[in-house]
């Protein structure tokens, strides 16, 4: 997890409590403590699902095995068994590699598959061979 992001959420996550924890200066004080308390799940609560969708959101990556067609490199997703376009950071990809790359899934104009390549995230070496 990202050490800055850690750091705002800890903060968020103490200042929230110390704005809505305050003992209030009124009479009725038992009532406000339950509206303080309750506003403060509702800020800790908030602050744990913002924390968690940053946490889980990553780029969408697909893996499969790259092939070269003419000058362009296409990749088969071993998820959903589609071909894709590889556009974008493919300097480091090589035909005949079994790769996850990640970044955005895109149509050309023609409505053809593509994916545009942020990070190559892992090379797993070549393709093994499929033997029927």
């Amino acid at each position: 997890m990202n050490v800055l992001l850690r750091r705002n959420l800890a903060a968020l996550l103490v200042f929230s409590l110390l704005l809505f924890t305050a003992k209030p200066a009124h009479a009725d004080s038992l009532q406000n403590a339950a509206i303080a308390a309750a506003v403060g799940i509702a800020a800790v609560g908030a602050a744990i699902g913002v924390g968690i969708y940053y946490v889980a959101r990553r780029a969408p990556s697909i893996t499969g095995c790259v092939a070269s067609s003419g000058d362009h490199l296409q990749i088969l997703n071993e998820g959903d068994q589609k071909t894709y376009g590889l556009i974008g950071d493919t300097a480091l990809i090589h035909s005949g590699d079994r790769v996850r790359v990640s970044g955005k899934k895109k149509k050309d104009e023609a409505k053809n598959r593509q994916f545009l390549v942020e990070k190559l995230s892992k090379d797993f070496g070549s393709c093994k061979a499929v033997i029927p």
